[in-house]
């Protein structure tokens, strides 16, 4: 898992584009989450208004994957007990996101 480089986003408002058109774009991200058994990709895209980049993002967006996909219950505390899997996490040596006691 990892995010993808930053992507820039035209915002048009309620004007049109003048000569700050291309120099204040609109930052999108993009984190995406790769599950090499099923070899399927699932891919967070979200505006800088909305969130920012670093670890308490990245940490919301795994727990959620989990939670969508099984591994562990949502919102349900004393749930049914589910079986052992083991879970392998690769993630880049990024300071800002990944090497961090929130993800861990």
């Amino acid at each position: 898992m990892d995010y993808a480089q930053n992507l820039a986003l035209p915002s048009y408002n309620l004007e049109q584009p003048g000569d700050t058109y291309y120099l204040t774009p609109l930052s999108v991200f993009c984190f995406g989450i790769v599950d090499q058994k099923l070899d399927k990709l699932t891919a967070y895209i979200y505006k800088e208004s909305f969130a920012k980049k670093g670890g308490n993002n990245v940490s919301s967006l795994l727990m959620h994957y989990l939670e969508e996909k099984g591994w562990i219950p949502k919102h349900n505390v004393s749930g049914p007990i589910y079986p052992r899997k083991k879970l392998s996490v690769f993630m880049d040596n990024c300071s800002g996101q990944n090497k961090n006691h929130f993800v861990l």
